[in-house]
């Protein structure tokens, strides 16, 4: 996962956190925090937006919660919506005889259903995620994949080149 600058959080609740749209939650064991999160508000909705938790003391489940007390927040608000925005694909349609994926802007086949299963269930970037927000009930909601309108091919370009070094870079171990 890509963390922001500490700045981009600290503006979010800057300028959202005077109307009590935005709050930052945290569950606290021995002084220390244990996990966080960013909550939005907006009429019946409530969206977690970002989390973090910490290893240790993992047995004490504190993001579990942490989720716990930001749903009742979330309900005593008037919410009737809780959208944990998010996690792994599901195999969405059959092709003939294999099943399609959406990952991004792109669809991926498999030959099997339980190809496809197992992918989205175990091998996706966001599986472990799928499976702790995914227990909370709810109903899974599948939208269209961001997709970028190109005007200026070689700023775009540059963009690109720049995600691509700042993602190895991470990848050693630097923070930037």
């Amino acid at each position: 996962f890509y963390t922001h600058n500490i700045d981009y959080y600290q503006k979010i609740l800057r300028i959202f956190g005077p109307s009590d749209m935005a709050r930052l939650y945290g569950v606290k064991f021995n002084n220390k925090y244990l996990a966080m999160a960013l909550v939005t508000f907006f009429g019946k909705e409530a969206v977690y937006y970002y989390g973090a938790s910490d290893n240790e003391n993992r047995e004490l489940m504190a993001p579990w919660l942490l989720q716990w007390e930001m749903i009742k927040e979330a309900k005593n608000r008037g919410c009737t919506r809780y959208d944990f925005l998010g996690i792994a694909p599901e195999p969405y349609k059959k092709v003939g005889n294999s099943f399609g994926i959406w990952l991004g802007a792109k669809e991926v086949i498999f030959q099997n259903e339980k190809t496809a299963l197992d992918y989205c269930e175990h091998k996706h970037p966001f599986s472990s995620i799928t499976f702790f927000k995914t227990r909370w009930g709810g109903t899974r909601k599948n939208y269209v994949g961001a997709w970028e309108k190109v005007y200026n091919h070689r700023k775009y370009r540059v963009l690109l080149w720049t995600k691509l070094i700042r993602k190895y870079i991470r990848k050693l171990g630097i923070k930037i």
